[in-house]
């Protein structure tokens, strides 16, 4: 029962994860298009879009087989 409820924790930590990122990656791009090198200044874009696309895969795939397991 304890690895389950850890599993779930995880599961959800990383969707919390993913979804920061994401919105995180939308406002510098944003940003970056109305002030250039604003955001490229102090943060390297090309790790937060790995951070967000790894996460990703990651928050689909467990979505996937916890739909898979619970039907």
């Amino acid at each position: 029962m304890l690895n389950a409820e850890f599993k779930k924790f995880t599961l959800d930590i990383l969707q919390d994860v993913f979804y920061i990122s994401l919105v995180s990656f939308f406002i510098f791009i944003v940003i970056e298009i109305i002030r250039p090198r604003f955001v490229t200044a102090y943060v390297n874009m090309n790790a937060l879009l790995i951070v967000v696309i790894v996460s990703g895969i990651i928050v689909v795939l467990k979505n996937n087989l916890n739909t898979k397991i619970d039907i």
